[in-house]
C-alpha cells in the first residue's frame, strides 16, 4: 500500500473589523469632538476603547496602562504596552485625533500619575476596578 503525505492546512491570522465598522462603533460613545458637557465617564471609554483599535491591545493591556506607559512629547508620541509573558512592546500613537482626544482626555481628568483608566464611581480605582 503506498503511503500519502499529511495535508498540511496553514493557519489564518484573525482579520480586524472594516474601519468604517469600528468608526460607526466609537462614534455611538462619543464624536472624537466631544462637547465640553460630555460627562467624563463617556470621554473615558471612547479613549479606551480607541486605544485598543489604535494599539492593537487586548483589553487586559488597555485596562492595565498607566499615565507613566505613555510619551505624549510632540513627534515622538508612543505608548508602552505591557503584554502577556512579561513582554513589553512600544506602539507609536501616529493618529493626531487620537492623540488629541487622549490629551484631552488627562487634562479634564487632571490625572497626571497612575492608573490611565479609573473607576467612574470614586475616580481613584485602579486596573480592574
Amino acid at each position: 500500500m503506498d503511503r500519502i503525505d499529511t495535508v498540511k492546512v496553514p493557519k489564518s491570522l484573525p482579520r480586524p473589523a472594516a474601519a468604517a465598522d469600528v468608526a460607526k462603533v466609537l462614534a455611538v460613545i462619543c464624536s472624537r469632538r466631544p462637547r465640553k458637557d460630555l460627562p467624563l465617564d463617556r470621554l473615558r471609554d471612547r479613549v479606551l476603547f480607541e486605544t485598543a483599535y489604535v494599539c492593537g491591545a487586548r483589553a487586559s493591556e488597555v485596562c492595565g496602562l498607566y499615565i507613566e506607559d505613555l510619551d505624549l512629547r510632540l513627534d515622538d508620541e508612543h505608548v508602552r504596552i505591557h503584554g502577556k509573558g512579561g513582554s513589553v512592546r512600544t506602539v507609536l500613537l501616529d493618529d493626531r485625533g487620537y492623540v488629541t482626544l487622549l490629551k484631552l482626555y488627562l487634562a479634564r481628568a487632571g490625572y497626571t500619575a497612575g492608573p490611565l483608566f479609573r473607576a467612574s464611581i470614586n475616580g481613584r480605582g485602579g486596573p480592574g476596578a
